[in-house]
């Protein structure tokens, strides 16, 4: 979730950036100077995260018999309110069966609710060292009591896989953080998992433990990285994955030089087939970041058009969308009008339904009926309960880097 840097940051290092700043420690100061950047998904990224922390609040507040709405939680924060699509809502649905997936993946397949217990959501905290230099903050999105274990938890909802959990530069961040919020509070604990859920990405979640000694490493690593990004004159490096994220791309001349190369590649050899796998690798990094800096430009070029800055330019209109939040009111409301035309089987053909609804719902039933019904097992039982009632698909794959191939 973001918010604005000065306020919430104090113009300090985040660990959500840690990944490009220990890629290029230069591009902290040199986005200082850039403006926030707005799209539509960084604001369904941010509901999202709103709606993940509302549902382990919810689950909260249930073990101890309160009832917790979205609303109420949307006025709680102070929030504007926001209802979710059923598509939204049904990728909340693949995170929370994802983070079961880690639980019992910690615990065994047979794990007890009762040894998790739920900390904190969205706490920032500071760490600082006073003697070596280096102070940075960082956001889990949730902390856990696992047994004597704690689980720091971070959940990505693009459509790009992130680094492992072994190799993520964000948690490693947070885990430092996680601990010392631990011991001022003094909350006993063996080691640290650290998880991240990816639920547009195929597969299972991503998860690593950190014991005493990888806790300290860690620390140091990340106080490391947050002194070489507050250094004025920290060097830039530009590459694909440093510039991503980076705010200031569209202003950086390591980046537009990328860019030139990008433009320049040429040899003596007009197919494709004839270059080599390393020179076909260059050529799809150099476009990737061709994309990722021509994107950034059309940002700040269109913010200047709706600020009427550009003299020639100026924004077309967007197109308005109309989603049905309440079905059984949209169908009542028809069938008033055309009893004949709008029946419910036909009403019914123009609906999707959404199964992670429906997940929680029969799983709320089994668990009344069966207090040791497990939420993989509800899930499962639905599952085959309405196999000939619809269809499974899976999305088309992306290009993924391993290891051995084409440096």
């Amino acid at each position: 979730m973001t918010d604005t840097v000065e306020d919430v940051r104090k113009g300090l290092p985040s660990a959500s950036a840690f990944g490009r700043l220990a890629l290029c420690p230069g591009s902290f100061t040199m986005e200082k100077s850039c403006p926030d950047e707005s799209s539509e998904a960084a604001a369904e990224g941010t509901l999202l995260h709103r709606y993940m922390e509302y549902l382990l609040l919810k689950d909260d507040a249930a073990e101890e018999g309160m009832e917790f709405s979205w609303h109420d939680f949307l006025n709680s924060r102070e929030y504007e309110s926001a209802e979710l699509n059923h598509e939204q809502v049904e990728l909340c649905g693949r995170a929370l069966r994802l983070l079961d997936d880690v639980k019992e993946k910690i615990m065994g397949r047979n794990y007890s609710d009762s040894l998790f217990s739920l900390v904190s959501t969205e706490e920032r905290r500071f760490l600082s060292d006073w003697i070596e230099g280096g102070e940075y903050s960082g956001q889990w999105d949730a902390l856990f009591r696992v047994g004597v274990d704690l689980l720091v938890l971070d959940w990505k909802f693009g459509r790009v896989a992130v680094d492992s959990a072994e190799a993520n530069r964000q948690l490693e961040a947070l885990v430092p953080l996680a601990a010392q919020k631990a011991n001022e509070e003094g909350i006993i604990y063996n080691g640290i998992y650290a998880a991240i859920i990816q639920p547009r990405v195929a597969g299972p979640a991503s998860v690593t433990f950190y014991d005493d000694e990888a806790i300290s490493q860690a620390e140091q690593d990340s106080l490391a990285v947050a002194r070489a990004a507050m250094d004025p004159d920290a060097p830039r490096y530009c590459s694909e994955e440093a510039c991503r994220y980076c705010r200031a791309k569209a202003v950086c001349h390591e980046a537009a030089s990328m860019v030139e190369q990008a433009s320049l590649i040429a040899t003596d050899r007009d197919k494709w087939e004839l270059f080599s796998p390393a020179e076909k690798v260059q050529a799809y990094r150099l476009a990737k970041m061709a994309k990722k800096w021509a994107a950034a430009v059309d940002y700040r070029f269109e913010q200047d058009v709706a600020a009427g800055l550009i003299p020639g330019f100026e924004m077309a209109p967007g197109r308005t969308s109309f989603t049905v939040t309440d079905p059984s009111g949209a169908f009542s409301a028809l069938n008033a009008e055309f009893p004949d035309e709008v029946t419910a089987e036909a009403f019914a053909g123009c609906c999707k339904v959404g199964i992670t609804e429906l997940d929680r719902l029969v799983h709320a039933a089994r668990k009344a009926a069966d207090p040791k019904a497990t939420t993989k097992a509800s899930r499962e039982w639905l599952r085959q309960l309405l196999a000939e009632y619809g269809e499974s698909k899976t999305t088309k794959g992306s290009v993924k880097e391993v290891e051995g191939g084409a440096a």
